[in-house]
């Protein structure tokens, strides 16, 4: 049947010019790869199986405590998720709970709260001091009286191994990058990883600020780029939004040869699986760790500031958990709240 609806087209006459552009268009959907257009993320079913079993982040068995233990609490009040963790007295983590975040720094913490009280059935949790992080910081310094108030890039260094890069610039945004564009096309977070591995091929991105990043995948729409593509592009633009945008480091050699991965994003597996491609492209012979614990890094550094701060310091500011959980809020939106910054003067809530 083909070959008859094929002799009604005008190149019938012309000679078959071999089966690499019927592959190409089965495969990508196009016949000539343009110059936007990068290699997938995974090229064979062998390749994703032995990435996971690499990189997989073993799941955290929280300790089973027989008697009062006197421990710190961390919270890292993010825009796209909250984390909050306890350690004790010789920084061994005994708890971490993670959701994502709703917007509003009280309510967030609340809920944080809400879980851990919920796993702590027989009163062993004595929380003894504070420490927070994250853009909600300033908000949970003043209403719980935290012991620490500690910036986040510190923060995820104190839960480091050894050397950290701290970044001068702002925020690569990737975490609300990818969160974005997953809720644009109607796919829960825990999807995306799948729905990006599924990709034949993968546009460029321009690495740069979120703005610019999203302006891209409109561009790539137009053009007929698939979800599966537009995600595993945005995957791969993500380790040079990090390293050339933000750290500004073109040589990752000169920070050695052990590279330690934390923060919320590696649980999206594309995106680590990005990360570690990237660097091993620029480190052949890179030794590559997952934190065990990355999402919460941040809360975890937190919750170690505020250790050595009350035990050096002798006493805690915190007000306590009972105290913390009656915490309410007030908001306010009206004239009072309008921005004055820029001629669009925005709306605002207090």
């Amino acid at each position: 049947m083909s070959a008859i609806f094929g002799e009604g087209e005008a190149n019938n006459g012309k000679d078959f010019a071999g089966l690499a552009q019927l592959k190409t268009l089965v495969e990508s959907g196009d016949i000539d790869e343009d110059d936007n257009c990068d290699t997938p993320l995974v090229k064979t079913a062998e390749e994703l199986l032995a990435f996971k079993d690499t990189y997989a982040i073993k799941p955290f068995k929280t300790p089973t405590l027989t008697k009062k233990t006197t421990c710190f609490l961390g919270i890292d009040g993010g825009s796209t998720s909250s984390k909050a963790v306890l350690c004790d007295e010789e920084g061994n983590l005994l708890l971490k709970v993670y959701q994502l975040s709703k917007g509003n720094p009280i309510v967030d913490t609340l809920e944080l709260l809400e879980k851990i009280e919920a796993q702590n059935s027989h009163g062993f949790y004595d929380i003894q001091g504070l420490g927070v992080t994250g853009y909600a910081a300033d908000v949970l310094e003043g209403a719980l009286r935290a012991d620490a108030n500690i910036i986040e890039t510190i923060a995820h260094m104190k839960s480091a191994m050894k050397n950290f890069r701290l970044s001068n610039q702002c925020s690569a945004g990737n975490g609300t990058l990818l969160q974005s564009m997953a809720k644009q096309f109607g796919v829960p977070m825990e999807g995306f990883a799948d729905v990006a591995f599924a990709a034949k091929k993968a546009p460029m991105f321009n690495y740069g600020c979120a703005v610019f990043l999203d302006t891209d995948r409109v561009n790539f729409q137009k053009e007929g780029y698939s979800k599966e593509e537009l995600f595993a592009g945005i995957s791969k633009v993500l380790p040079k939004n990090v390293w050339q945008y933000v750290v500004q480091a073109p040589n990752l050699g000169a920070f050695g040869k052990h590279f330690v991965l934390q923060g919320g994003t590696q649980y999206n597996q594309a995106a680590l699986k990005a990360q570690v491609d990237y660097i091993q492209e620029k480190v052949p012979d890179a030794k590559i760790d997952i934190h065990p614990h990355p999402g919460e890094a941040g809360a975890y550094g937190a919750a170690l500031e505020a250790k050595e701060v009350v035990m050096q310091r002798g006493y805690a500011t915190f007000c306590g958990m009972k105290e913390a959980l009656q915490m309410t809020y007030t908001s306010k939106t009206d004239e009072s709240t309008r921005c004055h910054f820029c001629s669009i003067k925005c709306s605002r809530t207090f």
